[in-house]
């Protein structure tokens, strides 16, 4: 198979990328970190080699995979919470049934 090389841009991050991440962030994790290695494409254009990215991608699955399921504080409760209605006139409503159900 031939390797191609993606211009960093849209197409390797971003919301319709192969990694969706902002650039920063991109930066951040991928390159600062010695991750991805940036080849060259011209005076300021830099690109990535595409099977590197599908390696990062493998290796986030196979850490999500092995990694215990994650628990959010307070999601229980949010769950068993019932969504309360923001119009007025439901609130209104639920304010009459509460009269009528206290007294």
């Amino acid at each position: 198979m031939a390797k191609r090389i993606l211009r960093l841009g849209p197409a390797v991050y971003g919301p319709d990328g192969k990694i969706p991440l902002g650039r920063t962030a991109f930066r951040k994790r991928f390159i600062e970190t010695g991750r991805l290695r940036l080849v060259p494409l011209g005076a300021r254009a830099v690109g990535v080699v595409e099977e590197e990215i599908d390696a990062v991608v493998e290796e986030l699955i196979a850490a999500r995979d092995t990694a215990p399921p994650r628990v959010f504080p307070g999601a229980e409760t949010m769950r068993s919470q019932a969504r309360k209605p923001t119009s007025r006139r439901a609130r209104a409503s639920d304010q009459r049934e509460a009269e009528v159900v206290g007294k």
